[in-house]
């Protein structure tokens, strides 16, 4: 078991696919709708960057969030950006 202050473990394999990222999913979510847009970033800048420039052109999509893919396709939340264009990175639970 891990000790106080430590990550969980499911949190610290997320971490880890975050911290080695090789690609970023941008994945734009739409109301009412099943259809998701999706791109592909080779950074998490630039994921940023068409995150914020798909809410500024596109007034039909309420959010983007945006996942970490490692090598081996695994996919993880790094964070969403609303209507409000704020950025709320995903925090990892600690005991």
């Amino acid at each position: 078991m891990a000790k106080k202050g430590e990550l969980k473990p499911v949190d610290a394999h997320e971490q880890q696919v975050r911290d080695n990222a090789v690609s970023y999913n941008v994945v734009m979510y739409t109301p009412a709708s099943s259809d998701r847009e999706r791109m592909s970033c080779l950074t998490l800048d630039m994921a940023k960057k068409c995150a914020y420039n798909a809410l500024a052109e596109k007034p039909y999509i309420r959010s983007v969030m945006i996942y970490a893919v490692n090598e081996y396709q695994n996919h993880v939340m790094v964070g969403s950006i609303g209507r409000d264009l704020k950025w709320k990175e995903v925090i990892p639970a600690r005991y």
